[in-house]
């Protein structure tokens, strides 16, 4: 994995599994910041979110992104999601895109209240329940 020490990514999968019901394991985990960029919030020595992105063709694609239970409603996630923002900027992208499991009501709830839209959804698009996603877009 890309520069992560064993005792940040036992802090990540921590914060993974209090943040979604359908959470990564170890394996899973890894093979995702293999794949995926990354941003971590740091407080205190200790990683207390993250973000994985892409950085695709014509977007930036956010592929999970977390914050620790006890920390949220904090701007941890509005952070990041302003440096994906700032990094499709930079690398010259319109648009940045989200999923979001359409019962994920917070999820999409924390991404409207940053200037995406919903622009579509994939019909069972999420294992292991076959659960629609909606497609969030913001112009960059």
């Amino acid at each position: 994995m890309k520069n992560i020490s064993p005792a940040e990514f036992k802090q990540i999968l921590k914060i993974d599994k209090e943040s979604f019901d359908y959470y990564y394991d170890r394996a899973k985990m890894s093979a995702a910041f293999d794949y995926y960029d990354h941003i971590f919030v740091r407080s205190k020595n200790k990683i207390v979110s993250f973000l994985l992105y892409k950085v695709e063709k014509e977007k930036v694609f956010i592929r999970r992104i977390a914050v620790a239970a006890a920390l949220r409603q904090k701007g941890y996630g509005k952070k990041m999601v302003e440096k994906i923002v700032t990094i499709a900027q930079k690398s010259k992208k319109k648009k940045v895109y989200a999923f979001s499991r359409v019962s994920n009501i917070k999820g999409v709830k924390f991404f409207k209240s940053l200037n995406f839209e919903i622009k579509n959804k994939i019909e069972k698009y999420y294992l292991p329940n076959d659960e629609t996603a909606y497609i969030l877009e913001r112009p960059v």
